[in-house]
């Protein structure tokens, strides 16, 4: 029937796969965007993580375009503590970035082992201010899903923060995909559908502070409804009530943010 309808598929990476400069070697994970590969860049013989944006998002022009937009400005990132995004490239209808690969572990990985040390942790946090404050200052650019697991342990310490910059394409195709951010990190204005700002940012830092130096999350709920109107009801919990070494500075200093 040369009237029926159809829809042509929506291009994919796939392992095995050939993009050049780039041999796609294997899914390693996903994010809010879409999967995530792990690939070896052939002229140099380094691994890359290659972050494909989703056909959820594809299919919507806008968020295109914002991709488009926000993987430009990352692209002149330069921060020892931000993961390097190398390029953007496109594949069809597949946009993709491709992304310094981190050796290591993530810090959520990191805090399923217990909380870390006091000293420990607010050392990390003053690392991942600092690489914040260059994204803000200097390109305009928020992360908008800061958590434990958008942060990389390398082997030698270095932290890498991961996904900065991209919110904006989030936000422009939530509605038409069945993602979320995580909500332990929510900040309240977030929760009530408000711009991100960089208020935002400093209060899911702070509540990483609160898990990092208590090995457990500021607000549980029975479900994200429940959890999202803590943060936005609820005192902020004081982190001496689960461990009581924990310092009157640090209690503060999670109050603050």
């Amino acid at each position: 029937n040369c009237q029926q309808s159809f829809q042509v598929p929506a291009t994919t990476l796939i392992a095995g796969m050939v993009i050049d400069p780039f041999w796609i070697q294997k899914r390693i994970g996903s994010g809010i965007l879409g999967d995530i590969f792990l690939a070896k860049h052939l002229p140099t013989d380094q691994k890359v993580a290659l972050k494909a944006l989703s056909p959820v998002f594809t299919e919507h022009l806008p968020a295109v375009e914002a991709f488009i937009a926000e993987a430009n400005r990352t692209l002149k990132l330069d921060h020892p503590n931000i993961a390097k995004v190398h390029e953007l490239g496109v594949l069809e209808d597949c946009y993709y970035l491709s992304v310094e690969f981190v050796e290591g572990e993530s810090l959520e990985e990191r805090l399923k082992r217990g909380p870390m040390r006091e000293a420990d942790a607010l050392k990390l946090v003053l690392t991942l201010a600092r690489a914040l404050r260059h994204a803000w200052e200097r390109h305009g650019l928020l992360h908008g899903d800061l958590k434990p697991g958008n942060i990389m342990i390398a082997p030698d310490g270095t932290a890498k923060l991961l996904n900065l910059g991209l919110h904006q394409v989030f936000m422009l195709g939530a509605d038409k995909a069945d993602i979320t951010c995580d909500a332990h990190y929510l900040a309240p204005e977030r929760a009530m559908q408000q711009p991100i700002s960089l208020a935002s940012d400093i209060y899911a830092l702070g509540g990483m502070i609160y898990q990092m130096i208590t090995g457990t999350t500021p607000y549980e709920g029975a479900d994200r409804e429940e959890l999202v109107a803590r943060h936005y009801h609820d005192p902020v919990p004081d982190p001496r009530a689960v461990d009581a070494t924990i310092s009157d500075g640090s209690a503060r200093l999670v109050a603050s943010m």
